[in-house]
Formats: C-alpha cells, sequence, structure tokens
C-alpha cells in the first residue's frame, strides 16, 4: 500500500468515527462558545434528538422549546449541499422543519408547523409588543443568499389573538398573515380577517436592502363597524379616509428604514 492510499484510509476512518460518535461527545469536545444552552443530547450526527434549547432573546428573556429531533444526510455535502431536518414536539410548537445550506452563503427553508404558540416569538420584538395566541405557519418557500431574501411564501394563521402595542390593544378573532416575494423582489404581507366577516385587509410593500428594509407603502380596508376599526378609532384618519362603511388605507411612507 502506497503512503497516499495510507493517508486517503486513515482519513475515511477519522471522518466515519467522529460522524458515528454520539451526539452530546462532540457538542461538548466542540465546546461552542454560545449562549445557545443544549441539554438532553441523545444519538449521533446523523439523527438524534435534543430534549431542551434555551435561546436568549434580550437581557430579560429566553426561548425555551423542547423534544426536537434532526436527521442530516452527509454524502450530499459532497454536492455542496447540506440538508437538516428538524422535528419539533413542544407544548409549543407541534411540526417540521427543512433547512438546506448550500455554498456560498444560500440557505432555503421549508417548514410545516400545524401547531405554534406565538407567545414564543415575544423575546424577539425586544418590549416592542406582546402578543397571545395560537395558530399555525407554514412556510411553503423561503431562500436567502447573502441575507437577501430570493423567495418567499409563506403563511400564519392565528386564532384568539391579544396584541399589546405601546399605543393600543388589540384583539382579533381569527387572521391570516402571508408574505411573498413580487417580480420586483419587493415583500409583500398581507393581514386579513378569516372570519366569516370579512372586516379587514391590510397590505405592506418592504423593499429589502443589504442592511436594512424600506417601508414603501401600505393599502386596504376596515370595514368601520368592525370591532378592529372601534379600537382603532383613534388611528384610523392618520393612515386611512372614510368611504362608506369602509376606512379606506392609501398610506406612502416617507423614507422609514428599519435596520436588520
Amino acid at each position: 500500500m502506497t503512503i497516499k492510499r495510507l493517508f486517503l484510509v486513515i482519513f475515511f476512518f477519522c471522518c466515519c468515527l467522529v460522524l458515528t460518535l454520539p451526539a452530546k461527545f462532540v457538542y461538548q469536545w466542540l465546546d461552542p462558545n454560545t449562549d445557545i444552552q443544549l441539554s438532553g443530547i441523545n444519538g449521533s450526527l446523523f439523527h438524534g434528538q435534543i430534549q431542551q434549547v434555551h435561546i436568549p432573546a434580550n437581557k430579560n428573556e429566553t426561548i425555551q422549546l423542547e423534544n426536537i429531533a434532526w436527521s442530516f444526510n452527509p454524502l450530499k455535502k459532497i454536492l455542496n449541499s447540506m440538508p437538516v431536518n428538524l422535528h419539533f414536539n413542544d407544548d409549543d410548537l407541534i411540526g417540521t422543519m427543512n433547512l438546506d445550506a448550500s455554498y456560498p452563503n444560500q440557505i432555503s427553508v421549508d417548514a410545516d408547523f400545524h401547531k405554534i404558540n406565538l407567545a414564543i416569538i415575544n423575546p424577539l420584538l425586544n418590549n416592542f409588543a406582546d402578543i397571545i395566541g395560537k395558530g399555525s405557519l407554514n412556510i411553503h418557500q423561503l431562500s436567502l443568499n447573502n441575507q437577501l431574501i430570493t423567495a418567499l411564501n409563506g403563511q400564519i394563521i392565528g386564532n384568539n389573538i391579544h396584541l399589546s402595542l405601546a399605543f393600543n390593544q388589540l384583539n382579533i378573532e381569527t387572521v391570516s398573515l402571508s408574505a411573498l416575494l413580487n417580480h420586483e423582489q419587493e415583500i409583500v404581507i398581507q393581514i386579513k380577517d378569516m372570519s366569516s366577516a370579512n372586516s379587514f385587509e391590510i397590505n405592506w410593500r418592504i423593499k429589502q436592502q443589504e442592511k436594512f428594509i424600506q417601508l414603501i407603502d401600505s393599502s386596504g380596508y376596515i370595514v368601520a363597524n368592525s370591532n378592529l376599526a372601534k379600537q382603532l378609532k383613534d388611528m384610523l384618519p392618520v393612515f386611512a379616509r372614510k368611504q362608506g362603511n369602509r376606512w379606506q388605507i392609501e398610506y406612502s411612507f416617507a423614507n422609514i428604514r428599519i435596520p436588520i
């Protein structure tokens, strides 16, 4: 056996050894420098489960998830693709998510969560808002390249939503929030009443840049005698005008940029 073949055999043996080691041992050996805490790690790098994950969101709050399983196919890494399948079976989150990272900076995501407690996102809102409610989340397609969204199609349906904002509190029975990327590479977000009353529909167009997003305009309507109109009665004249039994929304934002 030549020296070159000997090194190839040793290299292959080492790779197999690392990939078949228990995931808990590999995690402890890597000792990642992060505030994310994992506990109850079982299985291997190919297939395993984590009992608890604690993710710091701000100074005072953390996101806690339980019973997360994963599966990983290392052979596809040879083709510059690294797919990971995640399964969530938490009290606040039940469903699946598929991630695919490709060279050099591309990420694709699709997900189907038939149960989600919307309160788990509150730590990410950094005290700007507080939301209570349950619903479902379906991401048909989400692709990012160098942190810019290149494809987007998803929907959240929420039930019995209570939203606390700095200026108001809103209660909504059933609502749909959908997002997609149009042909002009603008993110279009639509919030719509899913009850039989069909009392509101609000749309936003958002332009994405490298380090910020820019609000372009908002359009839609709110039925004048609806619960949402009553809860926003002091604000509606600012961004909408009364037309018959509806408040018509036609508002353009003046160079409003939000860092990301």
